[in-house]
C-alpha cells in the first residue's frame, strides 16, 4: 500500500531537519518498501544519507527499484526476502551498527511489529526515532503502539493518527502526544 503524500512528505521534511543538524549521514532503515515511493522520499531528503529498505516480495522490489531509476537514485540498498530473516542479518551487517530514522511499515500486525521493535531496540541510540505507519489500521496494531508507547525506553511518541512516532532521548518530558495532521 502506497503511503499517503501527507505522511510521506511529513517523513522528507523530519529528515530533511534531522540532517541538517548533523555533520555525518543519517542511517535510515525501512521495513516495508512497496513501491518505494516513500523510500525515494527518505533518500531525496538527503542524498549523503544512506537508506537500507527491506521488502519481502521480489516482484515489489523490482518495481521500486525501476521507480528509484526513473528518479535518478541509485544508491539505495534494497534488501529482499522475508523481513524475519533479512532483519536480523541487516542489523549485524550494517557498518554503523546503529540506526538514526527506522520507518516500520511492513506487516501490520501486532505480533510483527513488536517482533520487529524488539529486533531493531538494541541497535538504536537516544536520539533516534522510530516511526510506525498504520497505527490504527486495526486494534491489533493500535495494540502494538500502546504497547510500545509503555516502553520504559521511550521517553516520548507523537500520534499522528496515521503513524506514530517513539522517541528514546532521556532529556524529553515522558509524555504521548497525540497530534492530528
Amino acid at each position: 500500500e502506497l503511503e499517503s503524500p501527507q505522511i510521506a512528505q511529513m517523513l522528507f521534511r523530519l529528515v530533511v531537519y534531522l540532517s541538517s543538524n548533523r555533520k555525518e549521514p543519517l542511517h535510515i532503515l525501512e521495513l516495508g518498501t512497496s513501491l518505494g515511493l516513500t523510500t525515494a522520499y527518505l533518500k531525496l531528503a538527503n542524498p549523503q544519507n544512506e537508506v537500507v529498505t527491506l521488502e519481502g516480495c521480489h516482484d515489489v522490489a523490482q518495481m521500486a527499484q525501476l521507480n528509484w531509476s526513473k528518479l535518478g537514485i541509485e544508491d539505495i540498498r534494497c534488501v529482499e526476502g522475508n523481513i524475519d530473516v533479512t532483519l536480523p542479518d541487516t542489523l549485524f551487517t550494517h557498518s554503523a551498527r546503529v540506526w538514526d530514522v527506522v520507518y516500520i511499515d511492513a506487516n501490520h500486525t501486532q505480533e510483527a511489529t513488536l517482533r520487529y521493535y524488539e529486533m531493531i531496540q538494541p541497535h538504536l541510540h537516544p536520539k533516534s526515532i522510530v516511526i510506525i505507519d498504520d497505527i490504527y489500521h486495526s486494534p491489533d496494531m493500535e495494540q502494538a503502539w500502546l504497547t510500545l508507547c509503555q516502553r520504559p525506553e521511550v521517553t516520548s511518541s507523537l500520534d499522528f493518527y496515521r503513524c506514530g512516532w517513539l522517541f528514546f532521548d532521556p532529556n524529553y518530558l515522558r509524555k504521548n502526544y497525540r497530534l492530528r495532521i
